[in-house]
Protein backbone atom coordinates (compact mmCIF):
# COMPACT_ATOMS: atom_id res chain seq x y z
CA UNK A 1 0.00 0.00 0.00
CA UNK A 2 1.02 3.65 -0.35
CA UNK A 3 2.50 5.60 2.29
CA UNK A 4 0.15 8.18 2.36
CA UNK A 5 1.80 10.39 5.44
CA UNK A 6 0.17 13.67 5.43
CA UNK A 7 3.42 14.77 8.09
CA UNK A 8 6.43 12.63 8.62
CA UNK A 9 8.65 14.12 11.08
CA UNK A 10 12.13 12.20 11.46
CA UNK A 11 16.10 12.35 11.39
CA UNK A 12 18.53 9.95 10.98
CA UNK A 13 21.82 11.21 12.51
CA UNK A 14 22.32 13.31 15.42
CA UNK A 15 22.16 16.64 13.48
CA UNK A 16 19.32 18.34 13.01
CA UNK A 17 18.99 21.56 11.39
CA UNK A 18 14.89 21.96 11.85
CA UNK A 19 15.20 24.30 14.41
CA UNK A 20 14.32 23.38 18.57
CA UNK A 21 10.51 23.55 17.41
CA UNK A 22 7.84 22.56 14.83
CA UNK A 23 4.40 23.65 15.71
CA UNK A 24 1.33 22.12 13.80
CA UNK A 25 -1.75 23.93 14.57
CA UNK A 26 -5.34 25.05 13.28
CA UNK A 27 -5.17 22.39 10.40
CA UNK A 28 -8.14 20.05 9.03
CA UNK A 29 -7.26 15.99 8.63
CA UNK A 30 -9.89 13.97 6.83
CA UNK A 31 -10.19 11.74 3.95
CA UNK A 32 -13.93 10.64 2.24
CA UNK A 33 -11.89 7.08 1.98
CA UNK A 34 -14.67 3.80 3.01
CA UNK A 35 -11.21 2.12 4.30
CA UNK A 36 -7.73 2.77 5.05
CA UNK A 37 -5.26 2.91 1.94
CA UNK A 38 -2.20 2.51 3.41
CA UNK A 39 0.68 4.95 5.45
CA UNK A 40 1.22 4.97 8.72
CA UNK A 41 -0.37 7.62 10.18
CA UNK A 42 -1.73 11.20 9.47
CA UNK A 43 1.02 12.73 12.01
CA UNK A 44 4.31 10.47 12.24
CA UNK A 45 7.02 11.24 14.67
CA UNK A 46 10.42 9.05 15.23
CA UNK A 47 13.05 11.98 16.09
CA UNK A 48 14.01 15.13 15.79
CA UNK A 49 13.37 18.60 16.85
CA UNK A 50 10.29 19.46 19.63
CA UNK A 51 6.55 19.00 18.29
CA UNK A 52 3.48 20.83 19.79
CA UNK A 53 0.24 19.80 17.87
CA UNK A 54 -2.74 21.41 18.69
CA UNK A 55 -6.01 23.09 17.53
CA UNK A 56 -6.48 20.49 14.66
CA UNK A 57 -9.59 18.35 13.72
CA UNK A 58 -9.00 14.76 12.82
CA UNK A 59 -12.07 13.43 10.26
CA UNK A 60 -12.35 9.81 9.68
CA UNK A 61 -8.44 9.71 8.43
CA UNK A 62 -7.66 7.19 6.20
CA UNK A 63 -4.35 5.72 7.83
CA UNK A 64 -4.44 3.02 10.36
CA UNK A 65 -3.49 5.81 13.19
CA UNK A 66 -3.73 9.32 13.49
CA UNK A 67 -0.82 9.87 15.76
CA UNK A 68 1.80 7.64 15.61
CA UNK A 69 5.08 8.85 18.12
CA UNK A 70 7.77 5.97 17.36
CA UNK A 71 11.50 5.67 18.28
CA UNK A 72 14.05 7.04 16.46
CA UNK A 73 17.25 8.32 16.19
CA UNK A 74 17.86 11.11 19.39
CA UNK A 75 19.03 14.79 18.48
CA UNK A 76 21.07 16.92 19.63
CA UNK A 77 18.36 17.66 22.28
CA UNK A 78 15.69 15.71 23.85
CA UNK A 79 12.31 15.83 22.05
CA UNK A 80 9.36 17.14 23.48
CA UNK A 81 5.68 15.48 21.85
CA UNK A 82 2.78 18.18 22.89
CA UNK A 83 -0.53 16.86 22.13
CA UNK A 84 -3.08 19.65 22.97
CA UNK A 85 -6.84 20.58 22.33
CA UNK A 86 -7.38 18.63 19.40
CA UNK A 87 -10.57 17.06 18.43
CA UNK A 88 -10.85 13.70 17.14
CA UNK A 89 -13.75 11.94 15.31
CA UNK A 90 -12.07 8.50 14.43
CA UNK A 91 -14.00 5.06 12.66
CA UNK A 92 -11.96 2.18 14.51
CA UNK A 93 -8.23 3.85 13.74
CA UNK A 94 -5.70 4.27 16.50
CA UNK A 95 -5.99 8.06 17.54
CA UNK A 96 -2.52 7.93 19.34
CA UNK A 97 -0.09 5.24 19.59
CA UNK A 98 2.76 5.95 21.55
CA UNK A 99 5.92 3.12 21.09
CA UNK A 100 8.92 5.15 22.14
CA UNK A 101 11.28 3.39 25.02
CA UNK A 102 14.42 5.51 24.42
CA UNK A 103 14.59 8.06 27.09
CA UNK A 104 17.08 10.69 25.07
CA UNK A 105 13.77 11.39 22.80
CA UNK A 106 12.03 13.07 25.82
CA UNK A 107 8.84 13.93 26.96
CA UNK A 108 5.10 13.13 26.01
CA UNK A 109 2.35 15.58 27.16
CA UNK A 110 -1.09 14.70 25.81
CA UNK A 111 -3.98 16.96 27.62
CA UNK A 112 -7.29 18.64 26.57
CA UNK A 113 -8.04 16.63 23.63
CA UNK A 114 -11.23 15.05 22.74
CA UNK A 115 -12.07 11.97 21.54
CA UNK A 116 -15.05 9.82 19.49
CA UNK A 117 -15.23 6.93 17.47
CA UNK A 118 -18.18 6.19 15.75
CA UNK A 119 -17.26 2.38 14.89
CA UNK A 120 -20.31 0.12 16.43
CA UNK A 121 -19.84 -3.78 16.99
CA UNK A 122 -18.06 -6.23 19.18
CA UNK A 123 -14.85 -5.23 18.46
CA UNK A 124 -13.12 -3.07 20.93
CA UNK A 125 -12.23 0.20 19.71
CA UNK A 126 -8.44 1.14 20.80
CA UNK A 127 -8.46 4.87 20.91
CA UNK A 128 -5.50 5.70 22.69
CA UNK A 129 -2.23 2.55 22.49
CA UNK A 130 0.64 2.56 24.41
CA UNK A 131 2.87 -0.59 22.75
CA UNK A 132 6.28 -0.64 24.85
CA UNK A 133 6.38 -0.86 28.52
CA UNK A 134 8.30 2.27 28.66
CA UNK A 135 7.54 5.35 27.10
CA UNK A 136 10.16 8.16 26.52
CA UNK A 137 11.44 9.81 30.18
CA UNK A 138 8.41 11.42 30.99
CA UNK A 139 4.65 10.75 30.06
CA UNK A 140 1.56 12.66 30.47
CA UNK A 141 -1.66 11.90 30.00
CA UNK A 142 -4.79 14.11 31.10
CA UNK A 143 -7.97 16.09 30.92
CA UNK A 144 -8.85 14.38 27.96
CA UNK A 145 -12.56 13.00 26.95
CA UNK A 146 -13.24 9.44 25.12
CA UNK A 147 -16.23 7.98 23.56
CA UNK A 148 -16.87 4.93 21.45
CA UNK A 149 -19.66 2.50 20.84
CA UNK A 150 -18.38 -0.82 20.97
CA UNK A 151 -20.30 -3.61 23.44
CA UNK A 152 -17.69 -3.31 25.86
CA UNK A 153 -18.85 0.23 26.34
CA UNK A 154 -15.83 3.07 28.57
CA UNK A 155 -13.30 0.20 26.62
CA UNK A 156 -10.32 2.15 24.82
CA UNK A 157 -7.19 1.91 26.09
CA UNK A 158 -4.55 -0.66 24.77
CA UNK A 159 -1.08 -0.84 27.30
CA UNK A 160 1.36 -4.10 27.57
CA UNK A 161 0.02 -3.74 31.05
CA UNK A 162 -3.37 -3.48 30.85
CA UNK A 163 -6.41 -3.12 28.54
CA UNK A 164 -9.77 -1.24 28.89
CA UNK A 165 -10.95 2.18 29.86
CA UNK A 166 -10.37 5.25 32.65
CA UNK A 167 -9.37 2.88 35.43
CA UNK A 168 -7.02 0.74 33.36
CA UNK A 169 -5.52 4.01 32.65
CA UNK A 170 -5.62 6.06 36.11
CA UNK A 171 -3.94 2.53 37.39
CA UNK A 172 -0.63 3.38 35.22
CA UNK A 173 -0.77 6.90 36.78
CA UNK A 174 -2.94 8.30 33.76
CA UNK A 175 -5.79 10.11 32.97
CA UNK A 176 -6.36 11.87 37.07
CA UNK A 177 -8.85 14.15 34.98
CA UNK A 178 -9.74 12.41 32.16
CA UNK A 179 -13.68 11.32 31.56
CA UNK A 180 -15.83 9.05 29.34
CA UNK A 181 -19.16 9.91 27.12
CA UNK A 182 -20.38 12.27 24.70
CA UNK A 183 -18.97 15.20 24.11
CA UNK A 184 -22.04 16.45 22.17
CA UNK A 185 -20.06 17.97 19.14
CA UNK A 186 -22.63 20.17 17.65
CA UNK A 187 -23.43 17.77 14.21
CA UNK A 188 -21.56 14.29 14.12
CA UNK A 189 -22.78 12.49 10.66
CA UNK A 190 -19.84 9.32 10.24
CA UNK A 191 -17.55 9.22 7.67
CA UNK A 192 -17.53 8.93 3.62
CA UNK A 193 -18.44 11.65 1.56
CA UNK A 194 -20.06 13.39 3.93
CA UNK A 195 -17.29 13.91 6.24
CA UNK A 196 -16.90 17.10 6.34
CA UNK A 197 -20.32 18.30 7.31
CA UNK A 198 -19.12 16.97 10.61
CA UNK A 199 -19.02 19.90 13.06
CA UNK A 200 -16.97 19.20 15.82
CA UNK A 201 -17.25 22.42 17.80
CA UNK A 202 -19.20 21.59 21.34
CA UNK A 203 -22.96 22.33 22.49
CA UNK A 204 -23.70 24.78 25.07
CA UNK A 205 -24.65 21.45 27.36
CA UNK A 206 -21.12 20.05 26.49
CA UNK A 207 -19.40 18.29 29.31
CA UNK A 208 -16.14 19.51 28.08
CA UNK A 209 -16.76 23.21 28.55
CA UNK A 210 -14.97 24.34 31.51
CA UNK A 211 -13.30 20.69 31.82
CA UNK A 212 -9.87 20.90 30.70
CA UNK A 213 -6.50 22.06 31.98
CA UNK A 214 -4.80 25.41 32.25
CA UNK A 215 -2.23 25.55 29.62
CA UNK A 216 -0.16 28.74 28.42
CA UNK A 217 0.42 30.55 25.39
CA UNK A 218 0.36 30.10 22.23
CA UNK A 219 -2.56 27.25 23.13
CA UNK A 220 -4.82 29.65 25.00
CA UNK A 221 -6.26 30.41 21.27
CA UNK A 222 -8.15 28.37 19.52
CA UNK A 223 -8.62 26.84 16.38
CA UNK A 224 -11.06 29.87 15.10
CA UNK A 225 -8.75 32.46 17.03
CA UNK A 226 -10.95 32.66 20.05
CA UNK A 227 -9.05 33.82 23.15
CA UNK A 228 -9.19 30.82 26.01
CA UNK A 229 -10.63 30.34 28.17
CA UNK A 230 -14.22 31.87 27.76
CA UNK A 231 -15.60 30.61 30.67
CA UNK A 232 -14.81 29.30 34.22
CA UNK A 233 -11.85 26.74 32.60
CA UNK A 234 -10.65 25.85 29.54
CA UNK A 235 -12.33 23.29 27.14
CA UNK A 236 -11.43 20.42 25.95
CA UNK A 237 -10.91 19.62 22.14
CA UNK A 238 -10.18 22.53 19.16
CA UNK A 239 -12.74 24.85 19.84
CA UNK A 240 -13.82 27.12 23.22
CA UNK A 241 -17.02 27.39 23.63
Amino acid sequence: APHNYSIFMRIDTATCSWGSNVNVYANEFWSTEPNKIGGTASIYITGGPSANIYNNTFRGTAQSRTIFVNGGTPGPTPQIVRIYENSFLENYQLAIELNRNVALLGTIDIRNNTFYDLKTGTANNEIMRISTATIANSLTINYNRYYSFNTGGGWFFWSTICSGGLSCMQSQGLEANGSFGDPQFVNVVGVGTNILQNDLHLRATSPGINSGATLASPYNVDKDGHVRPQGAGWDMGAYEY
